[in-house]
């Protein structure tokens, strides 16, 4: 292994991602009817895969044999896989590992799959330890998969403590340009973009009050109070559009909600999971406050299952400006410990 560690992996990552889009843009574009990529193939624990992630998934595991593992030992974690993880170390064992990469091949694919829009192949790695967290990423690399008409899509990589970075490539000619990361500067969320996540029925109400009761708080004497919101079914997608400026804040609550299903008879929200949100340091790299829904860092372990809220931030300014009201509210209906 030529570099850093760092450095290794990166390239490594957008080597396999790459390959990822042009299984699943190939796939797609060959695939027939309009709803073929959407065939469930199969339901597991942590979420629901769907042909168009297979496409994604089967590209991984012959990747990690005869690129990663001549030259470094890892487990992988990864939505789609057998048990949720395989080792690639000469011994067999994941716990003889060096590294643990963590991947979700296809984060988005509901969009993706009815070519409303782009999906994110995410990748991040960290040292092996029984206790590894998001914040023990230390590089990571989000590649989008373009629906069939698109012609360009972006790449965007950090290492920690060393900022984040990202291109513009052409699909076909290879052609591309540096694309500049740029939260946005704003310091209220009015006539900008701000969602809460209820991308799914038997959340929707209990967010939406949660939203309105927020809404009604920071408003003060100005009503209406506006701001847009933008349901994309993606964690990196969400993710990318803080990044690139698009959004001011995303608010993922449905991991707290678990107890309010089981008090109506519901079952619990299908929730976002570590692998959705592995490239959260590059959100923070560029700029981007990402913490998790108690306000702390994001510090959920590196499995197929957790579950993991969210709170994004597109600056400090806005996060002074409206976190301690949105806390306020999750509290009145006990949801978080004053």
């Amino acid at each position: 292994m030529n570099g850093s560690v760092e450095q290794f992996f990166i390239e490594k990552f957008k080597r396999l991602q790459d390959k990822i889009v042009a299984a699943v843009t190939d796939g797609m574009r060959s695939g027939g009817e309009p709803d073929a990529m959407a065939a469930v193939d199969s339901v597991g624990r942590d979420d629901t895969i769907y042909k168009i992630d297979k496409l994604g998934e089967e590209q991984i595991l012959d990747f990690f044999e005869r690129r990663i593992r001549p030259e470094v030992s890892c487990v992988l974690v990864a939505e789609g896989i057998a048990d949720g993880c395989a080792a690639f170390t000469h011994s067999g064992r994941a716990e003889d590992a060096e590294f643990l990469v963590i991947m979700d091949p296809v984060d988005g694919s509901r969009g993706l799959m009815h070519g409303k829009r782009s999906a994110w192949s995410l990748a991040g790695v960290s040292n092996n330890h029984d206790k590894a967290t998001l914040r023990n990423i230390r590089a990571a690399v989000m590649t989008e998969i373009p629906t069939p008409k698109q012609a360009l899509h972006d790449q965007l990589w950090a290492v920690r403590g060393e900022g984040a970075h990202g291109v513009r490539r052409d699909l076909d000619g290879g052609r591309f340009s540096e694309l500049r990361l740029t939260p946005s500067s704003a310091e209220t969320l009015e006539h900008g973009f701000a969602t809460f996540c209820r991308f799914f029925a038997g959340v929707k109400d209990i967010i939406a009050e949660i939203e309105e009761e927020f809404v009604r708080s920071v408003s003060g004497f100005t009503w209406p109070f506006y701001y847009f919101e933008d349901q994309y079914v993606c964690s990196g997608g969400q993710l990318y559009e803080l990044i690139m400026g698009h959004d001011r804040m995303v608010c993922d609550l449905r991991a707290l909600l678990a107890h309010k299903m089981r008090e109506r008879g519901d079952p619990a929200p299908l929730c976002s999971h570590p692998y959705d949100m592995c490239t959260e340091l590059i959100a923070r790299e560029a700029g981007v406050i990402v913490t998790g829904t108690d306000g702390k860092a994001l510090a959920a372990p590196l499995d197929t299952t957790s579950n993991v809220g969210w709170i994004g931030w597109a600056n400090q300014s806005l996060r002074n400006r409206y976190e301690h009201a949105l806390r306020e509210v999750l509290i009145r209906r006990r949801l978080l410990t004053p």
